[in-house]
């Protein structure tokens, strides 16, 4: 699995980045809700949880390819302006 992600990364980031668009585009209303999930602010843990995982495969992208540290964290910024834009 892990062969598999280091090989696809930058495809797998790409997918999951549409995934979350769609996911994110979602009218509320559409999303069931429980109470006891509000209590836990389970909503803010799904967030982190999805921008950590295009993070993750960026990262394993740009680590792939020798890249500059400087370039790591411009694509950092660029996922977290993306989670922000949303």
């Amino acid at each position: 699995m892990k062969k598999i992600i280091l090989k696809y990364s930058l495809s797998l980031s790409v997918i999951w980045a549409l995934i979350i668009l769609g996911l994110c585009s979602m009218p509320g209303q559409h999303i069931p809700s429980f109470n006891f999930l509000e209590m836990l602010a389970f909503d803010k843990w799904v967030h982190a949880g999805m921008f950590f995982v295009l993070c993750s495969l960026i990262f394993f992208y740009l680590l792939q390819k020798n890249s500059s540290k400087n370039k790591i964290y411009l694509f950092f910024a660029l996922s977290i302006l993306y989670g922000c834009s949303l």
